[in-house]
């Protein structure tokens, strides 16, 4: 599972909140790394390896942008 962008790399809440009631997946979150937004926050020997992950949207956006505008001109 991985968390991005601005609520998914800065809310530990959000992600604590999202993860609440997902055991039964082998979701299981580690409180301490998830409040200082370590890479990685689940617990140590989780089935399921929780990510946070920095991203980059707008950037992104553009160039996919760019490329269909340019398909377009031809």
């Amino acid at each position: 599972m991985v968390f991005t962008a601005g609520i998914g790399e800065h809310s530990p809440v959000i992600r604590a909140r999202i993860c609440d009631g997902l055991e039964f997946l082998g979701v299981a979150l580690d409180t301490a790394r998830n409040e200082t937004g370590e890479p990685v926050i689940s617990k140590e020997g989780g089935k399921v390896t929780v990510r946070v992950m920095h991203t980059d949207e707008e950037s992104e956006i553009a160039r996919s942008v760019s490329g269909l505008l340019g398909e377009a001109k031809r």
